[in-house]
């Protein structure tokens, strides 16, 4: 007999499918619901504003101390910008999230160039 519950981990926004099998309980990791959301606003930001960050995309701070502006901010993701260098900041997604949303970037600098 099978019996699954979902759990919602809100401190790491991981979503667990528990799964209970002859008294044993089998965690698997799945796909947050935020996830998708989180993506279609960043790809959607990226897209409306990419004249202005045509350059590059990461996931981390720049140590140089370029000016940023913050684009979009909320609970889950923060999107900044430097347009002095056109450039984009994110931060608040998974290593898989980035990397799907770094694919998309690259598409479509690419049509753009």
């Amino acid at each position: 007999m099978y019996k699954f519950n979902l759990k919602f981990d809100v401190m790491h926004k991981v979503v667990f499918l528990t799964e209970k099998k002859m008294g044993m309980e089998v965690k698997t990791k799945m796909k947050s619901p935020y996830s998708e959301t989180k993506l279609k606003v960043a790809k959607q930001i990226i897209k409306d504003n990419l004249i202005y960050g045509r350059y590059g995309l990461f996931n981390s701070r720049n140590t140089v101390g370029d000016r940023m502006a913050v684009l979009f901010k909320n609970a889950y993701i923060e999107i900044d910008i430097c347009y002095e260098y056109e450039y984009f900041e994110i931060f608040g997604l998974t290593d898989n999230e980035f990397n799907e949303l770094l694919h998309f970037y690259n598409s479509i600098v690419n049509a753009f160039l």
